[in-house]
């Protein structure tokens, strides 16, 4: 019978160490950077200039990428150069 994640035969999705460790650093980015500007987006997004960018998301997004959090969902062979 076929595990997933680390040995789990339950059939249960179990995520990697990697995963968890990912995973909590995420979560921790969007409490300590994301949700403290909530109401600063909001207010963004009910006004007339609701389809321009804030200027703390560009600094959020590098921050992010510093991180190693950004564009989580884009394979690693798809970052390499060819």
């Amino acid at each position: 019978m076929k595990q997933f994640g680390d040995g789990n035969a339950s059939g249960r999705f179990v995520p990697s160490k990697r995963v968890l460790t990912l995973r909590n650093r995420l979560i921790k980015f969007v409490e300590d950077h994301i949700y403290p500007m909530e109401n600063e987006f909001y207010k963004l997004a009910q006004s007339p200039s609701r389809w321009t960018v804030h200027p703390e998301e560009e600094r959020l997004k590098e921050l992010a990428k510093k991180e190693g959090l950004w564009n989580l969902w884009i394979p690693v062979f798809l970052l390499l150069p060819f």
